[in-house]
């Protein structure tokens, strides 16, 4: 009977400590302003495009990517063009092929002189502190996690399930942002269903590619996220080193998706019309206006009516 009422108490202490934890990210979240910082896009990647980007202004040039292969073959080749920055923020980064191949790209990116942004939204990536630290180990990448639980593994679901109000928010946005001149904006996640590379799970989504102005405000809404309080870098985060050295990490992730690189799936997504055009910087775009709609990052602490943002600077697809 002793050790039952000690074990209750125990809990009762977790579920308190847990609970009052919650806050110390969240407590420090003041209502921020959308930033402006970037005015207009850059036209370092204009190239990649058939026709005279620079021509259409104010408009930005489209390409549509429905399908999947096509949405690979669009981040691929905007982290291998990239000269200057790739922002990259994601409900969802696994530790699958799809993954693992876009994480090479950007260490060469980054090893190229690349500065590179991640940010993930913690809700599924507790369990991988470790090694997202160890990337971040990279003089060139800079990692965030958004409203992170301050207990890790399995206590941070616990502590999840008492603090739905402000745990329970999360950030669905899917960007990439290349040079503050290309984007990709749209559902799909950096996980194999989203982009077919399981062909026994397939997830149906969409995605458009965008070069011209329409970067810039994209960038403004990375920037509004990564600049946030709730923004936590994982160096702060991670509470355990990772065993291997950072050259013996990048070799088992440069190992890891050999088998990717050789094999049938990105021969198919280069063998079609688009990944071609992109290769030869022929992707022939269609040239319109855009809006941004999103929900600031502080939607973790108001009111549903107040968390919306509408700006002139920034796309509709943000939080699809």
């Amino acid at each position: 009977m002793l050790y039952m009422k000690n074990w209750w108490m125990v809990l009762a202490v977790s579920v308190f400590l847990l609970s009052g934890c919650a806050g110390k990210y969240a407590d420090n979240v003041a209502d921020i302003k959308v930033v402006d910082r970037y005015k207009e896009a850059s036209p370092s990647l204009y190239f990649l495009a058939k026709d005279d980007v620079a021509s259409h202004y104010p408009k930005t040039g489209f390409y549509p990517l429905y399908d999947n292969l096509d949405a690979f073959a669009a981040r691929v080749e905007l982290i291998k063009n990239a000269k200057k920055s790739l922002d990259l923020q994601y409900f969802i980064f696994a530790g699958d092929e799809i993954a693992f191949s876009i994480i090479q790209l950007l260490v060469e990116a980054a090893d190229r002189g690349v500065k590179v942004r991640v940010l993930v939204d913690d809700l599924m990536e507790g369990n991988t502190d470790a090694e997202i630290a160890e990337l971040a180990r990279h003089h060139n990448i800079d990692i965030k996690l958004f409203n992170p639980t301050s207990a890790r593994k399995m206590l941070g679901w616990i502590q999840l399930a008492f603090n739905v109000d402000t745990l329970g928010r999360r950030m669905h946005n899917k960007l990439l942002v290349a040079d503050n001149s290309a984007a990709v904006i749209g559902g799909r996640n950096i996980q194999n269903i989203y982009f077919a590379a399981d062909r026994d799970d397939i997830f149906i989504d969409n995605d458009v590619l965008a070069i011209g102005p329409l970067a810039a405000q994209a960038s403004n809404e990375f920037e509004t996220y990564w600049n946030c309080a709730i923004s936590r870098d994982i160096a702060e985060i991670a509470k355990e080193d990772y065993d291997a050295s950072y050259e013996t990490f990048k070799k088992e992730l440069f190992e890891s998706v050999h088998s990717l690189r050789q094999n049938a799936y990105v021969k198919e997504a280069y063998e079609k019309e688009f990944a071609k055009a992109a290769v030869k910087h022929e992707i022939p775009l269609i040239y319109g206006d855009a809006e941004i709609y999103f929900d600031k990052p502080t939607k973790i602490v108001t009111s549903e009516n107040n968390s919306q943002v509408k700006t002139t600077h920034l796309h509709t697809l943000a939080n699809t």
